[in-house]
């Protein structure tokens, strides 16, 4: 019965966001083939309003709500769902743009180059409203709002897919980034607000009764609040997976905080060396009454700071998380560990660029996510859009699975000719961010889920005989240790090894 439990658990999660990301994805291969369209002129004026050839973003709103041509702008096509594309550049406001409708989708050219600034400086205080269903924001940047770059209204539906929040919210008391109240998708998108910034309130906030934020491949990151990273408030459901939360600070809630009347649901995800300054919980913040279930996930304390409890209040572990040896967040459940070396791939705190939209933690050889999910529980795909399981036994905990190939070299530092030909060979196969090189000294797990590669460079003494038994796939490439590796035997005219 345990074991059922643990399953339509962990699902709840899984399936609800499976399907807001397959709904993303429809959305985003077949909107501009159904769609009207309205295509911006140019960055600048990026709020003008005049009767002129010029089409800005405010008067493609415009036209996009009225569903007929306004001032320069003309519409293409006819649907019940406009669109509004925006070309390369940076759209700088001076006053807070028209609320966004029903059935508009704004569709950048992609989060490095189309932005839309909210020039803290200039004063725009609001955000980019959202009310209404099927609405959606997609490949571009917002930055430099002074309240919540996107406000979601209660009653509305919206999506949100490849878009990179930078630097939002100075004054804000709810969500700095995004403030929803109605029901929000949010795929395959970046939030940062590092210090000297720091937002009155959270990030992301969700609230109000009925709302509800599904949260997929998405990195928080590098980023300062003073109430919660992810603030999950009274009524509001929130989702969060195949994401990462990473090297942030809060001041107030714990990182991600979650109120009495809430739910909250996560699963393979990783949440990693962020910190709070009042002992409300690093990772997450659970008030009585409020609900947390954290499935298949890595969840890790501050790396620098100690006398932080990882999490505060009763989480429920869904099974096959890694959760910090020094302060557990649950009663371990089936497949849970702990550890006091996760084993991340990390720039300092940070997590890395690894592909994908957004940075991660990667897994590094040994790491005690590697392989750790039983297959029957494993998604289809990791938050960079890589294939789950990169090895057929198991897959990783956490929002990344691990690469599935390790050549063993003398020295990564400087490799050989021929080493960096194998090399390349190995990253045609499995991909480049599926291989992880390491020095002939490395004596790394006797399980290690993966295909290890031993190069001709390496020092014998080094290899000895650590790899004989190792149970997977080993190729070796130097003569010399066959015989250490039991596949002759030392002497030249004695019989193989078995």
């Amino acid at each position: 019965m345990r074991t059922e439990q643990r399953r339509r658990g962990s699902r709840l999660v899984i399936v609800k966001c499976a399907s807001a990301v397959g709904v993303l994805i429809l959305l985003a291969s077949g909107a501009l083939a159904q769609a009207a369209t309205i295509a911006v002129s140019s960055p600048m004026p990026a709020d003008g309003d005049a009767p002129d050839i010029v089409c800005t973003l405010r008067e493609a709103i415009k036209a996009a709500t009225s569903r007929r041509n306004y001032n320069g702008c003309i519409l293409t096509g006819s649907s019940s769902v406009n669109t509004i594309l925006l070309p390369f550049g940076t759209y700088k406001l001076t006053s807070t743009l028209p609320t966004v409708g029903s059935n508009i989708q704004i569709i950048g050219s992609g989060y490095a180059r189309t932005t839309i600034d909210g020039n803290t400086q200039g004063g725009v205080l609001g955000a980019i409203v959202l009310s209404g269903t099927g609405i959606q924001l997609s490949d571009l940047a917002l930055q430099n709002f002074r309240d919540s770059a996107v406000k979601v209204q209660a009653g509305s539906d919206t999506r949100i897919t490849a878009v990179a929040f930078r630097a939002n919210g100075n004054s804000n008391s709810s969500g700095s980034e995004i403030d929803n109240s109605g029901r929000t998708k949010v795929l395959s998108c970046s939030f940062q607000s590092p210090p000297p910034i720091r937002p009155f309130g959270s990030l992301i906030r969700s609230s109000g009764s009925g709302a509800e934020i599904i949260i997929t491949q998405s990195t928080i990151s590098g980023s300062h609040a003073f109430h919660g990273v992810l603030y999950n408030a009274a009524g509001s459901s929130m989702f969060l997976y195949n994401s990462t939360v990473g090297g942030n600070i809060d001041d107030a809630s714990g990182v991600i905080h979650n109120e009495a009347g809430a739910v909250l649901g996560i699963g393979f995800s990783t949440i990693a060396f962020n910190f709070s300054s009042v002992a409300r919980g690093s990772a997450i913040s659970n008030d009585p009454g409020g609900s947390v279930t954290v499935s298949e996930s890595m969840i890790f304390g501050p790396r620098t700071f100690t006398g932080t409890p990882t999490c505060v209040g009763a989480i429920t572990s869904g099974g096959y998380n890694v959760f910090d040896a020094s302060s557990p967040c649950a009663p371990l459940a089936e497949g849970d560990i702990t550890t006091s070396t996760p084993g991340l791939d990390t720039n300092g705190d940070q997590p890395k660029p690894h592909g994908g939209v957004a940075p991660v933690y990667l897994p590094l050889a040994g790491s005690p996510l590697i392989a750790h999910v039983d297959a029957s529980f494993c998604d289809t795909i990791d938050q960079r859009r890589v294939g789950r399981p990169l090895w057929p036994a198991n897959c990783a905990t956490g929002s990344v699975d691990i690469a599935n190939a390790v050549l063993v070299v003398r020295n990564p530092a400087s490799l050989s000719t021929g080493d960096g030909n194998v090399l390349a060979q190995i990253q045609t196969i499995f991909g480049a961010d599926r291989v992880s090189v390491f020095p002939d000294v490395f004596q790394g797990p006797a399980t290690f889920p993966g295909v290890v590669v031993i190069s001709g460079s390496v020092s014998d003494a080094n290899i000895g005989t650590h790899f004989r038994n190792l149970g997977q796939g080993v190729v070796v490439l130097k003569q010399s240790i066959y015989d250490e590796m039991n596949m002759t035997n030392s002497s030249a005219t004695s019989s193989e090894g078995t």
